[in-house]
């Protein structure tokens, strides 16, 4: 409920009309890494793809564990390039549908961009209890 023109009958909740001029403050960049770890963390939350960990310490420190992103852009347009291994026995067309999906609305949404494409790459397949498993000793 509004009391007066701006403020709400809640305190510290004030009604702010949209800056028509929003430009005019200055300019938003959103650095490469960033839209790198936006699509990370959308394929990594779409169910059926092996988590990070099931790749292995070693292979993720050498930069050979999946998922392997590579980000192309071009001012506010991005295309996306994805390896990624896939959990047995998860339709992998299926899963790369989603993570295609997954990637293209987190990007839109959280950096505001327009996706051109994805291509989704399966390159491996694990078995569940492979990914779930922790250090072997």
């Amino acid at each position: 409920m509004v009391d007066a023109p701006g403020r709400h009958a809640e305190p510290g909740v004030v009604d702010r009309p949209a800056d028509p001029d929003a430009g005019s403050r200055g300019s938003l960049e959103i650095a490469d890494r960033a839209v790198a770890t936006i699509v990370r963390r959308s394929i990594v939350d779409v169910p059926g793809v092996a988590p990070t960990s099931a790749s292995g310490t070693m292979n993720r420190a050498v930069g050979r564990g999946y998922p392997r992103v590579s980000v192309q852009r071009a001012g506010q347009h991005v295309r996306v390039g994805v390896d990624l291994a896939v959990l047995w026995p998860a339709p992998a067309g299926t899963i790369a549908g989603r993570v295609q999906e997954a990637i293209a609305h987190g990007l839109a949404e959280l950096a505001g961009l327009v996706v051109d494409g994805v291509d989704v790459t399966v390159r491996t397949v694990q078995r569940a209890e492979v990914a779930s498993e922790g250090r072997v000793r």
